[in-house]
């Protein structure tokens, strides 16, 4: 898996670049924002924190926009060997409506999830140290979110849940767009 991580990277570059030189049209509503996005996250038998990166390429402020999301998740886990992760990269394009001084947004689009779960328990010495045999996933999912920001600040919140095979999961969060 970290070998397909690894080839998104570039091609994930080329696609900011290719979307930044867009900037230098004389079309002043079309821009690049970053937005950090924390928060917490509600899975399959997983309660855990998330963090990730939100790009969002904006051809008019008050329609259509394209976000690339990467974000990646642990389970909140003690004394259990190894911990659950998910991972997504997703493509979402969605729709924006401004209100007074807030933007509501909603989006839809396709991703990937992989990550890791846990297998067979191979060593159990009681309630402080269980190991179990590491397996890893891949699977296709839809990703909606929902959300709302300040015009000004560029903070906001959203709630969005990933639909697919093997880990569904709805997420909680903040972000503050750049």
């Amino acid at each position: 898996m970290k070998n397909f991580t690894k080839l998104f990277i570039p091609v994930l570059l080329l696609i900011f670049i290719k979307l930044s030189g867009q900037n230098e049209q004389k079309d002043i509503t079309t821009r690049l924002t970053f937005a950090p996005a924390t928060g917490i996250f509600i899975g399959d038998k997983m309660l855990g924190l998330y963090g990730g990166i939100k790009i969002n390429h904006y051809k008019d402020t008050r329609s259509y926009f394209l976000t690339y999301e990467f974000i990646n998740s642990r389970q909140f886990v003690l004394f259990v060997d190894p911990d659950k992760t998910v991972n997504q990269f997703d493509i979402m394009i969605g729709k924006q409506k401004e209100l007074n001084k807030s933007v509501f947004y909603w989006q839809a689009g396709a991703g990937i999830t992989y990550g890791r779960y846990r297998g067979k328990l191979l060593r159990n010495n009681g309630w402080v140290d269980e190991i179990y045999e590491e397996k890893h996933y891949f699977t296709y999912g839809i990703p909606l979110e929902a959300g709302i920001k300040n015009k000004n600040s560029g903070i906001g919140g959203n709630f969005r849940v990933h639909i697919n095979g093997w880990y569904p999961v709805g997420m909680l969060g903040i972000f503050w767009e750049l």
